[in-house]
């Protein structure tokens, strides 16, 4: 085999690997069952942000913090399957909602949250009504049954004194 070909072949293997690489790293970031930044990446992400703050290049931000209140039951009473959809359903409306600078994740369990950098908690305040307000009318329909979610929010501000155990210290995230 002559140079060129190895030269190419090697190419296209580190190619291959490259994508790979990207793959598991979006794996390891993101939930699969939402398509959302999941606890792990949400936290590097936060990191970033925070620093980002130290820096002067952000004046910090507001965490929209979502709970499924009635998650618990909804499984109970129509199994894993369900509590799927619901999770399916939350991930794809947060993903559709938030502007393209902010980042929507799921935590675990019941718990979602949508990070917006460079704003503060009064200008936040009407957009976080509007996205309670929109996420409790999502209902959908499973085995002849009318599922309705219903979520509470809470907003935490994030500054360049924060981390992620500072901000998340009195919640249960």
């Amino acid at each position: 085999m002559d140079i060129e070909k190895q030269l190419q072949k090697a190419e296209q293997t580190i190619a291959s690997q490259a994508m790979r690489i990207r793959c598991l790293e979006d794996l390891l970031l993101s939930d699969p069952m939402t398509g959302l930044c999941n606890r792990k990446g949400f936290r590097l992400i936060i990191e970033r942000e925070c620093e980002r703050a130290r820096r002067g290049l952000s004046q910090g931000g507001v965490f929209i913090l979502l709970d499924l209140d009635n998650f618990g039951v909804i499984i109970d009473k129509y199994g894993p399957a369900c509590r799927d959809a619901c999770l399916k359903l939350m991930g794809r409306n947060l993903d559709e909602t938030v502007r393209g600078t902010d980042i929507a994740a799921y935590l675990g369990g019941d718990a979602f949250a949508v990070m917006l950098p460079d704003t503060n908690r009064a200008d936040i305040a009407t957009r976080a009504q509007q996205l309670v307000m929109m996420l409790n009318n999502l209902a959908f329909i499973w085995k002849g049954n009318e599922v309705a979610l219903r979520v509470s929010a809470e907003l935490k501000t994030y500054t360049a004194a924060d981390n992620f155990a500072t901000i998340f210290r009195n919640s249960h995230v």
